[in-house]
């Protein structure tokens, strides 16, 4: 089995993830609303996961 191929492909996927929980963060910011740092803190586990 390729493992470094299906980490790339995970790694892909959770990127993708992260782009479209940033919309929400964006959204929150603009509307001054509280909860957009919860999508916040999501957006940045996507993103460090695919970082070790």
């Amino acid at each position: 089995m390729n493992y470094s191929i299906i980490r790339y492909i995970l790694c892909r996927v959770l990127e993708f993830q992260a782009m479209f929980l940033a919309l929400p963060c964006l959204a929150a910011i603009i509307y001054r609303e509280k909860e957009g740092f919860a999508y916040l803190v999501v957006l940045s586990l996507y993103e460090s996961d695919c970082r070790f």
